[in-house]
């Protein structure tokens, strides 16, 4: 699979990642275990980890 990315693309994602790093977001402990749970419980990344960690 091939992927191509054009210089407009390119900047297009340059631009989102500096408006994420603008962005303060603060991540409580309750936050981040509900979003690895709802992770987890989608059984492609739950696959997709366990193939990983076993590397």
């Amino acid at each position: 699979m091939e992927v191509h990315i054009d210089a407009s693309t390119l900047e297009q994602l340059k631009n989102d990642a500096d408006i994420n790093q603008s962005k303060y977001v603060s991540l409580d402990p309750e936050t981040v275990t509900a979003g690895i749970q709802s992770l987890l419980s989608n059984p492609e990344i739950y696959k997709a980890i366990k193939m990983l960690s076993a590397v």
